[in-house]
């Protein structure tokens, strides 16, 4: 099943002309879904959009990642080639603006009081490391140097003290309390496995990670040890979640999958980029068309499109 729905957006949100249609990266705070977009950072909710610009305090645009803290603060990536990452409330406008001339940034880890950017600046890539302390984040350091040669991180997680990435090398990691500058700090996870890590994200205490169209499943109590899950297909996800019965659902290129109904696809015509749940536990998955609403029960398709100009 599937309907498509043109949603209104709020009047004056266009006081800058951009187009949000193109949602690269989504969380979810309460009842409303914030998207990291082409034209800003646009919040939905129950079929409406809001979209805030510059004119709002947005620092640029053109946004590539976000995520949230513990502090009702969320964080903005700019994208290629505006580097920046700004820390933003929607009641407070902005908060503050780590602008460091990078090209872009790709992905977040946002804990309690340490929080990582993950960067591309020009043909490297690093970190960003901030710290909370005495009420507000600050820059704390900056990590460009790993043993191997990397072109993309397609995750980020701190598990136990230990800092994963997902290369297109494979899976790296490195501890805490280790020098993130020096490249010897880092190793494979996993040296028997090679190849891009195409997506990870948490499970239970521990993680799981998409490479060569299988997934592996790595637990808290030993992180040098993981499991395959079987899969009927080979599939190589971009993005993957778990829902609330522990079923995997995930994105690979124009097609939506889940363990719940065999991976069998559920066909879209737009290219995916993000997958996440709502509040009431739906999945909604960030298009180059607007977003799309599966609903967990009927498994019904809804298209949510901005009334972009």
């Amino acid at each position: 099943f599937l309907s498509l729905s043109i949603a209104q957006v709020r009047i004056g949100d266009w006081g800058a002309l951009t187009c949000p249609l193109e949602i690269r990266d989504i969380v979810q705070i309460g009842d409303t879904t914030y998207c990291a977009t082409g034209g800003g950072l646009m919040l939905y909710n129950n079929g409406n959009f809001e979209v805030y610009t510059t004119v709002d305090g947005l620092h640029k645009v053109d946004v590539s990642s976000i995520s949230k803290d513990n502090y009702k603060n969320v964080w903005i990536g700019g994208k290629s080639p505006n580097g920046f990452v700004q820390i933003y409330n929607i009641e407070k406008n902005n908060i503050n603006i780590f602008d460091y001339g990078l090209t872009e940034i790709t992905e977040f880890y946002i804990g309690e009081s340490i929080a990582f950017a993950a960067f591309i600046d020009g043909q490297d890539l690093g970190l960003i490391k901030w710290v909370y302390s005495a009420g507000e984040w600050s820059y704390r350091d900056i990590y460009r140097n790993f043993p191997f040669v990397i072109e993309t991180i397609n995750g980020l997680d701190i598990v136990d003290n230990t800092v994963f990435l997902a290369t297109d090398y494979g899976l790296l990691k490195a501890k805490m309390s280790e020098n993130l500058k020096d490249p010897n700090s880092w190793t494979l996870a996993f040296s028997d496995l090679s190849g891009a890590i195409g997506a990870m994200c948490r499970f239970d205490n521990g993680f799981i990670f998409a490479t060569n169209g299988n997934i592996y499943r790595v637990f808290n109590d030993s992180m040098t040890e993981y499991e395959l899950i079987d899969i009927p297909i080979s599939i190589n996800f971009n993005d993957i979640i778990f829902d609330d019965e522990d079923f995997i659902w995930g994105i690979d290129n124009r097609n939506i999958y889940s363990q719940k109904i065999d991976f069998e696809p559920i066909l879209t015509d737009n290219n995916l980029y993000t997958i996440s749940f709502d509040n009431e536990e739906n999945i909604i998955v960030g298009s180059e068309l607007g977003l799309i609403i599966i609903d967990n029960t009927t498994h019904k398709k809804t298209i949510y499109k901005p009334n972009a100009p």
